[in-house]
């Protein structure tokens, strides 16, 4: 009870002085190594072209932070950033919401970032955000909130452990969905088949591909579950 530990299993995570951050996923070795690493290093550190790109290509949401670190060794808003993205694990165990940082001003201004503190939420579809300074006070929850309810999710995964029907059920009563099942290794660098399926949703989300005569409608997203 000293340090909170209500039931079992549980695993806790503590990161220098924030934590506890609880991990809610599966008891799989695989997960549970991804887990850790994310909140052993939740800021990617973006220092090429070719990792920038990279990050903006993912498939799952990516901020990204600018921070010039030549006139100090922590920039202000940094460490808010930093905790930003600890606390998206808190809320997320998945991690959906990747944060990168970029301190080269040259490859800032790639992505227009000309700012040290300037946010930016990267979409594919419609236009990406600059964290509104000047109408929303800037914290680590704020930060989180405001990524989660601007990014865009044409990808969403489903892992059951239990009730499958259910879970399945209550997915799609939501609406038109398509549903795919495929493999997944969480430690894997890349994911090829995904990256298939994320290329195809922009153009799934902005109406698909159903001929006008056709009475299937096309699905509002993708819905993914891993299989064996």
């Amino acid at each position: 009870k000293q340090k909170h530990f209500f039931y079992f299993p549980v695993i806790y995570l503590y990161h220098q002085s924030s934590g506890p951050i609880e991990y809610k996923g599966p008891m799989n070795a695989v997960y549970i190594e991804k887990f850790v690493r994310r909140v052993m290093t939740p800021l990617l550190y973006i220092s090429s072209q070719s990792k920038l790109q990279r990050f903006l290509s993912s498939y799952e949401p990516g901020v990204l932070g600018y921070f010039e670190f030549n006139a100090s060794p922590q920039p202000p808003g940094y460490l808010t950033f930093f905790a930003s993205a600890l606390h998206s694990l808190k809320k997320d165990y998945l991690g959906t919401i990747h944060f990168g940082v970029i301190t080269d001003r040259l490859l800032a201004k790639e992505i227009a970032l000309n700012d040290s503190g300037t946010i930016y939420l990267h979409r594919h579809v419609n236009a990406s955000l600059l964290y509104p300074h000047e109408t929303l006070n800037f914290t680590a929850e704020n930060v989180w909130k405001w990524a989660l309810e601007n990014r865009e999710t044409f990808l969403h995964w489903l892992r059951p452990h239990g009730g499958k029907s259910l879970l399945l059920y209550n997915e799609l009563k939501k609406g038109p969905a398509l549903l795919l099942f495929l493999p997944f290794d969480p430690l894997a660098e890349s994911h090829p088949l995904l990256d298939e399926v994320r290329k195809g949703c922009p153009g799934l989300a902005l109406g698909g591909t159903a001929a006008p005569s056709s009475p299937v409608l096309p699905p509002s997203r993708v819905t993914l579950g891993e299989s064996a």
